[in-house]
């Protein structure tokens, strides 16, 4: 943990980018991996097939989930960040998980000051695992495309969202 980086704040653009690529969705659904999914990318337990919410309670489940993996990547990055690395690595976290973040080559080059490199790692992260198969996910591909985007834009869109620091 850097102590840079806690105060930086995420901002519109993560959440614009969360709802553009998750949808919103009221039923409960089966997404391409068949994880049990409702709202914008709301997984878990207690989500199964039938499930129905409405929009506040998938509003909830986004700030709850984005805080999440906010505390996560702030736990796990070494080296100072600026709003824009912030953003693309929560998004990055809320769309595979802490687990995949924490063991992923992109943190452990950007921990190691490899910033070109950790850049260069986020593409990879196009593939879901389909029927036993990994298979290359034109959704993916393209959020992971917008994450390049905004870190080399280094997180010039206004507006922000002070997390709280604990769900």
């Amino acid at each position: 943990m850097n102590p840079s980086n806690k105060n930086l704040r995420c901002g519109s653009w993560l959440f614009s980018q969360i709802r553009q690529a998750e949808g919103f969705h009221l039923k409960a659904y089966l997404c391409p991996a068949g994880v049990w999914t409702i709202g914008y990318g709301h997984t878990g337990t207690a989500i199964k097939k039938g499930l129905v919410i409405d929009k506040a309670k998938a509003e909830a489940f986004l700030m709850a989930d984005a805080t999440r993996a906010a505390n996560i990547v702030r736990l796990h990055v070494d080296q100072p960040m600026n709003q824009a690395q912030l953003e693309v690595f929560v998004d990055f976290t809320f769309n595979f998980g802490g687990g995949a973040f924490q063991r992923s080559t992109m943190l452990r080059k950007f921990n190691d000051g490899d910033v070109a490199g950790s850049l260069s790692e986020i593409p990879k992260w196009c593939y879901a695992r389909v029927n036993g198969v990994d298979t290359k996910e034109p959704g993916l591909a393209a959020r992971r495309s917008a994450e390049v985007k905004h870190w080399l834009c280094k997180g010039t869109y206004a507006g922000s969202f002070n997390f709280p620091t604990t769900l």
